[in-house]
């Protein structure tokens, strides 16, 4: 924790300084809560409350070091903390004794107006973070509001925030992380305040009084409450408000919020709620990683690769630009007078752009958070080829051709003749059962072609059509005998 204690007026005030006390408005065991109508603070926006300890501490060292912690925090850090915490601003004292602290009052986006059965009356209610592990049913019957999905990581993203400050800004662990000690709402950011902040403890401090655990929230081993505490116990948190239902409250096993987390979410609950401590995500990795679940970044994106397809541009023909980058949700590629707007979310992509005055191309990524940019060039610029044109006309071939040059009285082209061919079969009878054995077929016989392969080599096709066509007579040739001995020898003729 920043800061060290000391006596200053800032840090403490006396009970009889903080004027006319107004109604209670809550009791516990070790406290009561009223209202300060009339106390005004130059560090903190009221309403205040007094949280009165039944019981007066003699040592007020750790209440000291936790009004410190807040007041040496630069004003928007301040701002930030009393926006998500009900954080102790002054310690009370009365005759040398701790009597109590002075607290902001809890805005009334975090109550309910609850109906009194059988009586017509009402009554405020705070919306306690327990409401989120019943049945949603159940809820709505109760007339609280019932978050949806996306609502839940929201609400998960912003209790893992009020610990990611604790821990890193103020350097301390809450402790008695409970289902009663943590409100929520809907309707405003952040979506959860912390409540009894006065048992905070510095990180790694050893406190004369030994902090407890809430039922059903106590750390593996029964570890000594610390940050590493803190991660698990908001890992149940994460489990139980994802999965609510029956014994939603006191559930331990991370298998049912793989449906409400990506895997890299899901296997940071399982890291969260084992036996080892040094392998618990920190309350920053959750909401950092939520944060990117539910679209809203807090860190800019990184553009890990942003590159032209090929070694050089050719004038006149556009150019092929890769891009990668991790936590985007727009990408820009940018070239003189001209720009190129892509979604970012999928992490890698491509565009293809046109170089014109400049050879440089600025490939920009952006969430949120801020942008991450990248030059590429400059990009060497090569003439493209010259055409040739040949000096006679081409013909052009269509296919198929236009409809205006089809003519209606163009003949079509007759179909082709079906063939049938004889296909060989076998009855059941004629199939051979050898003893020991599977049946054997008999031998095909050779199969007669429809075609008479003689007349087809000696006279021209000859088709059957089952019966004996005429006989074709076949013209008389007269054959001549010469005498190789030369014309002058006489011949005969048979």
């Amino acid at each position: 924790m920043v800061g060290s204690s000391g006596t200053s007026p800032s840090v403490s005030i006396e009970r009889a300084h903080l004027g006319a006390l107004g109604p209670q408005l809550g009791r516990g065991a070790q406290a009561v809560v009223r209202e300060l109508p009339s106390l005004s603070l130059p560090d903190a926006q009221g309403p205040f409350v007094y949280k009165e300890y039944r019981t007066p501490i003699a040592s007020s060292n750790d209440l000291r070091g936790i009004v410190t912690g807040r007041l040496s925090l630069d004003a928007p850090r301040r701002a930030t903390l009393d926006g998500m915490t009900v954080w102790p601003l002054r310690v009370v004292e009365e005759n040398g004794m701790t009597r109590g602290i002075v607290m902001r009052r809890v805005p009334n986006s975090f109550a309910d107006t609850m109906l009194l059965p059988g009586t017509g009356r009402s009554t405020q209610s705070l919306r306690e973070v327990q409401n989120l592990f019943i049945d949603p049913t159940r809820a709505k019957r109760l007339g609280r509001p019932v978050p949806d999905v996306t609502e839940r990581l929201r609400i998960c993203r912003d209790f893992a925030g009020v610990l990611s400050f604790l821990h890193t800004d103020l350097g301390v662990a809450f402790g008695d992380i409970n289902p009663c000690n943590e409100l929520y709402r809907l309707t405003d950011r952040p979506t959860v305040l912390f409540l009894d902040c006065d048992g905070v403890r510095r990180a790694g401090q050893v406190s004369g009084a030994r902090q407890l655990n809430t039922p059903d929230w106590v750390p593996p081993a029964n570890e000594p409450l610390s940050q590493r505490t803190d991660q698990y116990k908001l890992g149940l948190f994460i489990l139980r408000c994802l999965c609510p239902g029956d014994r939603g409250s006191t559930r331990l096993d991370p298998a049912p919020a793989a449906a409400a987390l990506d895997v890299v979410g899901h296997q940071m609950l399982v890291r969260a709620l084992s036996d080892r401590p040094q392998d618990r995500p920190t309350a920053r990795d959750w909401h950092v990683h939520l944060s990117r679940l539910i679209g809203e970044h807090l860190t800019p994106p990184i553009l890990t690769d942003a590159r032209l397809e090929g070694p050089y541009a050719m004038r006149g023909q556009p150019v092929l630009v890769r891009w990668q980058t991790t936590d985007a949700v727009t990408v820009e590629v940018r070239t003189a007078g001209h720009t190129e707007r892509m979604d970012g979310r999928a992490g890698v992509g491509a565009t293809r752009i046109f170089l014109t005055d400049s050879p440089f191309v600025l490939v920009v990524a952006r969430n949120e958070a801020g942008e991450d940019a990248r030059t590429i060039g400059p990009v060497p610029m090569v003439a493209a080829p010259p055409r040739f044109e040949l000096p006679v006309p081409m013909p052009r071939m269509d296919w198929p051709p236009p409809a205006a040059l089809v003519s209606p009285h163009m003949p079509a082209l007759p179909p082709l003749p079906a063939i049938q061919l004889p296909t060989p079969y076998y009855r059941p009878q004629d199939l051979v059962a050898p003893v020991g054995g599977a049946p054997v077929l008999p031998p095909v016989t050779a199969l007669t072609p429809p075609f008479d392969v003689t007349a087809l080599i000696m006279n021209g096709p000859r088709i059957d059509f089952g019966q004996d066509p005429p006989a074709l007579p076949l013209p008389d040739i007269a054959m001549s005998t010469v005498d190789p001995s030369g014309p002058g020898d006489q011949g005969s003729t048979p």
